[in-house]
């Protein structure tokens, strides 16, 4: 077994720089595309990378430190020959050899002295690979990540090394978040936002919610899962929420574990009329002049099974949520919104934790009820509908909710009388009816809008999407808790714009943990 110096490797380096480079040299007398070139120089300058790469390591040494070392209160012994490690980096794979110590043979290696000279990770993957592979694994699947990768460095790891290395970073999410500091106030924006909303992720049989149920936990559920992701016109800067992905939660309730995202954020006060919202549900004005959101920052959690009982994990959201409040707020000196749907345990925890803000039902949810019951009323003409739908809203933002409650029982009745609506129709408006009255007290629109408070909760509906609709239910998915926990804080932290801030965090963690200092 030859092992090579520093000096050695150098000159091995040079020697593949001037084959490169005499390479060009040829290229630029042949018939040679552009690309194909950009090609080799790509392959050839990771062959020179892996070469410099193994130099540095070779000028770390061997870590012979004689062959006792006292480490604390412990006598550590020297192996008896150099012991290889694999380290997997973007340029490829090399081993580095040095000796290592431990209490005798065959015994744990507690100290390494290479190891700590590197700052070598705990695992064969290099932090830069991994931080590569995790991020590509929030954005998409991990087949997709992996084969990215692989394209584009010739190297592929395995999708369940992906999972792995996935977890691996989730395992210090919390302890990133619990350090991080709120994010800057602005001096204009006196309005505080939070916001909170659920979803369904699909799991593994070993993994879904096996808590008996009654019909009537079922039903409550199903008339909650009908409150998330609506699919409303845009109020301001999220994207739409396929409407879809609530039925399907709903039909295949038993199979799913729910997921909770909440935010915070701050924005100015932007006084409107009902009809200037009117004018931006048909995306016609306004969106140049409404102010966007800032500090914006989501928490996300699975439900759990802790300790023998099953937890939502929206518990934990709102503890963070107002964590996050007091800290930019302290003085509550800004106007506080919370704005939600209709799910009861919502408000509940709304009430227990940010008591002092003002309650505002998500007018994205109401939309989506006056459309669902506009399908019923005029089922046959969309322009009739489409008119109706538009009379309801405009009464809802005016502040008239008891006036469409009114006139929807008035139909209910009409319809009961003349037997023309199916059980499902009828029950579908009872439904909404109900919805409104128990909200009534976070449906004056018309107060709202005049005092500049947002309606729509985009950034926690944007978030379910992101956060999870778009990566952990997507068709064919269902995941294990560990992992579906672990994607869920990992790309959160990605969506947040702190990806890099965590990696590193991270890394000095890690580091600290392996070899008593920080990298």
């Amino acid at each position: 077994m030859k092992i090579l110096t520093q000096e050695q490797l150098l000159l091995k380096a040079q020697e593949q720089f001037e084959t490169m480079k005499q390479a060009i040299l040829e290229f630029g007398q042949q018939e040679v595309r552009i690309d194909q070139a950009e090609e080799y120089l790509f392959r050839d300058l990771q062959a020179i990378g892996l070469t410099m790469l193994e130099s540095f390591a070779a000028a770390a040494g061997s870590g012979d430190e004689g062959q006792k070392v006292t480490r604390g209160e412990r006598e550590l012994k020297r192996s008896n020959e150099l012991k290889r490690r694999w380290y997997r980096s973007v340029f490829g794979k090399l081993a580095i050899f040095r000796w290592v110590y431990s209490r005798g043979p065959n015994k744990k290696i507690e100290y390494a002295p290479t190891d700590a000279r590197l700052g070598l990770p705990k695992g064969e993957y290099s932090y830069l690979l991994e931080n590569w592979v995790g991020q590509a694994s929030v954005k998409g699947p991990f087949e997709e990540a992996v084969e990215g990768i692989g394209a584009i460095l010739g190297l592929q790891p395995s999708l369940e090394t992906a999972e792995t290395i996935n977890q691996r970073q989730a395992q210090y999410a919390e302890g990133f978040r619990l350090q991080q500091p709120p994010p800057p106030s602005g001096t204009q924006e006196s309005l505080l936002v939070v916001t909170a909303d659920g979803t369904s992720v699909p799991m593994q049989t070993a993994d879904r919610t096996g808590h008996p149920r009654s019909s009537t936990d079922a039903a409550n559920d199903h008339e909650d899962n009908q409150e998330n992701d609506a699919s409303s016109p845009d109020m301001g800067s999220s994207p739409e929420v396929d409407d879809s992905a609530d039925s399907e939660g709903s039909r295949r309730h038993g199979t799913t574990r729910r997921a909770y995202v909440g935010g915070v954020y701050s924005v100015e006060p932007f006084v409107r009329t009902p009809q200037d919202v009117l004018d931006e549900l048909s995306r016609e004005a306004a969106a140049a002049r409404r102010p966007r959101p800032q500090g914006k920052r989501l928490w996300a959690e699975m439900a759990a099974d802790y300790e023998g009982s099953l937890t939502s994990g929206v518990e934990r959201i709102f503890v963070e949520l107002a964590i996050d409040v007091e800290q930019r707020d302290p003085d509550r000196q800004k106007t506080l919104v919370a704005l939600m749907d209709g799910e009861r345990k919502l408000w509940d925890l709304q009430q227990e934790w940010l008591g002092r803000s003002v309650q505002i039902l998500d007018f994205y949810h109401v939309m989506k009820r006056v459309r669902k019951v506009s399908k019923i009323v005029e089922p046959g003409n969309k322009s009739r509908r489409e008119a109706w739908s538009s009379a309801q809203v405009s009464d809802l933002l005016a502040g008239k909710t008891s006036t469409v409650i009114r006139r929807w029982q008035r139909r209910l009745r009409e319809a009961e009388g003349q037997g023309i609506w199916t059980d499902k129709q009828r029950r579908a408006v009872r439904s909404a009816i109900g919805y409104f009255k128990n909200n009534a007290d976070r449906m004056c629109y018309q107060e709202y809008l005049a005092s500049g408070y947002p309606i729509g909760s985009g950034v926690a509906e944007g978030g379910c999407r992101n956060a999870v609709k778009d990566r952990l239910d997507r068709t064919g998915m269902h995941w294990r808790f560990a992992g579906a926990q672990a994607m869920l804080v990992t790309r959160v932290l990605h969506l947040n714009g702190e990806w890099s801030e965590f990696i590193e965090y991270r890394i000095q963690r890690e580091q600290q943990s392996l070899y008593g200092t920080a990298a």
